[in-house]
């Protein structure tokens, strides 16, 4: 017993040493195929850098022009108070004494199709995002078929897609309006120039709807049958007058600016990255063919047959 005890020390030293010495090989292996193959680690890693290289000057750069905006909260404070008061006359008389929900309504202003439509109007923003189709000499569009030219909608889906981000901040409220384009000085001014035309269409929206809900509440006070309901049409009155006094005051009617958009000096795509990153993906794709020109050797390392002499079963 003593002896297979022995013989079967022995049997496992032997599989130890002759599979450190194979890993060593292999090791070894490795080493002498990256050393011969430094012509090809070269080309491969001065290929893969030269592609990232003109990638990154070819990219067009992208600068980011940023606004910070609170939007404001409507003062329905005198409408609620009106509404605990007369609530049940104002039921009788057919009024509607609930506010807006201004902060969502003001959000999707400054996201709709519509404001977006209008400022690349009356910007002449078509041959800006369509340079390619534009011909900058003769003034018009390379194509001459009214078809085949780009519409205002098209431009809107760019605008949308690749230039223009909204983003809400759910735990502050705070709203970022991004524009992502070429030139620096026109994402600044694209992105401060959106915010002042949306606080401009919602503060023209807010009085023409005060000015006519109080042209309806004097028609009902002529009409009117208790004195109660006399002073709660006075009362709404007097409240969508200040709604227009606010509106006409305030610049900044919808959206506070917390931090205007300035001119970005940093682009996108940062080519450093880019560059590093095509050396790194040369190297790894030099070290992935080094593995498979010395796997076929791995594969007849000398001494393998000790190896399978030695974990040979008894007989």
């Amino acid at each position: 017993m003593a002896a297979v005890h022995i013989h079967k020390q022995n049997r496992g030293r032997d599989e130890y040493i002759v599979m450190s010495g194979g890993a060593t090989r292999n090791v070894r292996n490795l080493f002498a195929v990256a050393v011969a193959s430094w012509r090809s680690a070269t080309a491969m890693i001065a290929a893969f850098t030269a592609v990232a290289l003109a990638v990154a000057i070819l990219l067009p750069p992208a600068y980011k022009a940023e606004v910070v905006l609170a939007p404001a909260e409507g003062d329905t404070s005198s409408i609620k108070g009106l509404m605990g008061q007369f609530g049940d006359v104002a039921q009788l008389a057919g009024l509607n004494l609930s506010g807006d929900n201004t902060r969502a309504v003001s959000v999707a202003t400054l996201k709709s199709r519509a404001l977006v439509e209008a400022f690349i109007q009356e910007n002449h923003l078509l041959p800006v995002l369509f340079s390619a189709e534009w011909d900058g000499t003769r003034l018009r569009w390379k194509r001459a078929d009214v078809v085949d030219q780009p519409t205002t909608w098209d431009a809107y889906r760019i605008f949308d897609k690749r230039i223009r981000v909204i983003a809400e901040d759910r735990r502050t409220g705070l709203v970022t309006l991004t524009i992502k384009w070429r030139d620096p000085v026109q994402a600044a001014s694209w992105a401060n120039e959106l915010v002042s035309r949306a606080n401009a269409v919602l503060r023209s929206k807010a009085i023409d709807e005060s000015e006519r809900t109080i042209k309806y509440l004097q028609k009902q006070v002529d009409t009117a049958s208790s004195i109660e309901l006399r002073q709660l049409l006075f009362r709404l009155i007097e409240a969508e007058t200040n709604k227009i006094a606010i509106a006409n005051a305030r610049e900044q009617y919808a959206f506070r600016v917390i931090d205007p958009a300035v001119v970005p000096r940093r682009a996108s795509p940062y080519r450093s990255l880019i560059v590093m990153a095509g050396f790194l993906l040369g190297v790894i794709a030099f070290a992935a063919l080094v593995f498979a020109r010395a796997a076929p050797r791995a594969m007849n390392v000398p001494g393998e047959g000790v190896r399978s002499a030695a974990v040979r079963p008894e007989s």
